[in-house]
């Protein structure tokens, strides 16, 4: 039982013991691990967990193209797709981290390995992050901004222009030039100079969920994830329209969301 990860399994075992602090016994948090390391082997913890973060954004990029695929037959809109993964990541003797296995929907429904001092925050900041678009009247006029009779408040509706998946011809030749250049970092540089109503949600939402992300560390897309973009089977547009505007604002994120913010008065990021 020594590497399995079920807690289901494991809790059989007759010498498992949970301390619901986290401290000590069979089931740790991190922090505990991480002054556990310091204490017995005197080892900085940051290092293991930017590895821990490269072996797990490696992981989802090589599940990238088919996660792709299933957003374009499945869903409606690009909004309203989430999911949740579990790591399962194993420190050898070296405390090189591996990748033993990955779940789907970890610790959201309750089982006799559920455990709420965990599960419950993860559950939580997961529903935050992810947050709910209810499709509104298309109107912004705010009297006729709920005109189904829903009991639903007016601040909670979307605009239905916001879960538009159809791209314009401007749009599809802007991606697809800076899709066939994203080696030219001239080029890349400038895709933030003519924003397009695609780019402006793309921005709004990619800004709106780092600010509610709670407990979870985002590890793409950060300064430095451009370095990734090798293990991609095919660029991606949007990947190098989010890492250019945190490139030009990353030391001046306000200027960079009152650009956002002016298109949207604007009502640019709506435009058909």
């Amino acid at each position: 039982m020594v590497h399995l990860t079920n807690i289901e399994v494991n809790a059989k075992n007759p010498e498992y013991t949970l301390d619901y602090s986290l401290k000590t016994g069979h089931k740790r948090s991190l922090s505990a691990l991480k002054e556990y390391l310091k204490t017995n082997n005197g080892t900085d913890w940051m290092p293991i967990w930017e590895e821990i973060k490269d072996i797990v954004l490696k992981t989802i990029i090589s599940g990238e193209s088919e996660i792709n695929e299933g957003v374009q037959i499945y869903l409606q809109s690009k909004y309203s797709g989430h999911e949740l993964f579990g790591f399962d990541i194993l420190l050898d003797q070296n405390l090189k981290p591996w990748v033993l296995e990955v779940n789907i929907a970890p610790g959201l429904y309750p089982h006799s390995g559920h455990f709420r001092p965990v599960n419950d925050p993860m559950a939580k900041d997961m529903l935050n992050l992810a947050g709910f678009r209810i499709p509104g009247d298309q109107s912004t006029d705010k009297e006729n901004s709920n005109t189904s009779g829903s009991d639903v408040p007016d601040h909670l509706l979307l605009d239905k222009r916001w879960w538009s998946q159809t791209l314009s011809g401007e749009e599809k030749a802007k991606q697809k030039y800076y899709c066939d250049n994203y080696k030219n970092e001239t080029i890349l540089s400038t895709i933030l100079d003519n924003l397009t109503p695609d780019d402006i949600r793309v921005l709004v939402d990619t800004i709106d969920e780092n600010s509610r992300r709670g407990g979870f560390d985002r590890i793409f897309p950060r300064l430095d994830t451009d370095k990734y973009f090798q293990f991609f089977q095919k660029p991606r547009y949007h990947n190098i329209l989010i890492h250019q505007w945190l490139k030009r604002f990353h030391k001046n994120e306000t200027e960079g969301i009152s650009l956002v913010e002016a298109h949207c008065k604007d009502l640019k990021h709506l435009a058909d």
